[in-house]
């Protein structure tokens, strides 16, 4: 027992090494007995890697969650504007079916969108499946990857979600949902060990109520170059995927955030408010935000006033979302804010505000009432001991934002 307690607490730091060699194996174990069990196809025969397209944006659709209704419009959107796809480069849904009107499981389907075919069905799956699970995700998106080969790759998750925590349903459980086996939820660690044995991404979108937030885009930093979503919530009929089309697979994230602020503008629809963090970036944030987290909540500290700061949810046993902007702006004197914007400004470099307003279920009043402060990314401010408190120290931002430091 002794030398079991020496091995770990001399290796603890090697953990999470061999956590992902093992996640890695499995999934590549997996991968081939499903492509000798269902004799998966090549969608485009004597294709290899080095002849590869030029982009695969893949599209991530857990309709359990979200009923058929609107992830089947988001398809149809995507079609009808595959003319703007470019000529090498496509799109691969994956969807997860809600249960049929008589209460019936329906497998997953992969379908492939290109200019030229418009949408074919490249998979159906046997079996319903929970596609929040990891080495489910995995294994889904290790197919993907294998058979659309491209030098770039990028991806869209639809879906329910509450940033970095889902503390209302279950604790750490940020994006879902499905119901195979019970209701369950992914959380943003769980994400990126995923993501990290993937090819790395151009972007990471979220079509999901509360994603963009510093918690989750400094955990999938080196996953991806760029994160984009919404720091509130989001309409169900989510974003224009006809507008979408070439921006997502062109990597074009300027696009991507213009197009969907675009539509809302014209829409009926309050709007939605979007931005993009660049992930280089982030590890200097990190250090900039650090030095006064380290000051302001220090010995657990708390703030006196967060009446003034921005916040995206009023719901609190939902979820924590002040614009981190806003927060600097009340928090810091004039000069420390203007240095800390410095920083920010090369991280969050794209913020679309659109009407200022958004669809809101847990919001008494969805509008921003602060223009000049707007950030377009949220941060939690701890302000009671809580779970959501104890779960903030299983994120990275915990240690690199200067949390670690305070007692929090």
């Amino acid at each position: 027992m002794r030398f079991l307690l020496t091995f770990f607490l001399t290796f603890a730091p090697m953990k999470r090494f061999f956590l992902h060699i093992i996640i890695f194996i499995s999934a590549s174990l997996w991968l081939e007995s499903c492509k000798e069990k269902e004799n998966l196809p090549t969608p485009d025969e004597g294709i290899s890697i080095q002849d590869s397209t030029e982009f695969t944006a893949i599209l991530y659709m857990l309709a359990e969650g979200l009923g058929d209704y609107w992830t089947e419009q988001d398809i149809k959107e995507l079609v009808s504007g595959k003319d703007q796809i470019p000529e090498n480069a496509r799109v691969v849904i994956y969807i997860d079916y809600a249960k049929d009107k008589y209460g019936q499981d329906r497998p997953p389907v992969i379908y492939q969108v290109d200019a030229k075919h418009g949408k074919r069905v490249w998979m159906t799956y046997e079996n319903d499946e929970d596609c929040t699970d990891s080495l489910t995700m995995l294994r889904n998106l290790k197919h993907i990857t294998t058979y659309f080969p491209a030098r770039k790759y990028g991806i869209t998750f639809s879906a329910h979600g509450s940033g970095w925590t889902f503390r209302h349903k279950a604790k750490r459980r940020a994006i879902g949902w499905d119901n195979t086996y019970g209701t369950n939820y992914l959380n943003i660690p769980t994400l990126r060990g995923v993501l990290e044995n993937l090819p790395r991404m151009e972007y990471v979108f979220f079509d999901v109520c509360f994603m963009q937030c510093v918690e989750v885009a400094y955990e999938l930093r080196n996953t991806t170059r760029w994160v984009i979503g919404s720091p509130a919530e989001i309409p169900k009929i989510g974003a224009p995927y006809d507008l979408l089309a070439r921006p997502l697979t062109e990597g074009d994230v300027e696009g991507i955030v213009r197009n969907y602020e675009g539509y809302f503008l014209k829409s009926s629809y309050p709007g939605i408010l979007l931005s993009a963090a660049r992930c280089d970036k982030l590890d200097t944030l990190a250090i900039a935000t650090s030095a006064y987290v380290k000051e302001h909540f220090a010995d657990k500290g708390t703030l006196a006033n967060t009446y003034n700061i921005q916040r995206y949810s009023d719901f609190s046993d939902f979820t924590y979302c002040y614009d981190i902007r806003s927060l600097m702006y009340n928090m810091l004197s004039e000069s420390e804010y203007l240095d800390w914007m410095e920083v920010y400004e090369m991280a969050v470099p794209i913020r679309a505000i659109g009407t200022g307003r958004w669809m809101a279920d847990f919001c008494i009043s969805p509008y921003v009432r602060y223009p000049e402060q707007y950030g377009g990314m949220s941060m939690f401010i701890p302000e009671y001991t809580s779970q959501m408190t104890q779960d903030l120290h299983l994120l990275q931002w915990y240690t690199g934002a200067g949390w670690a430091t305070t007692g929090w």
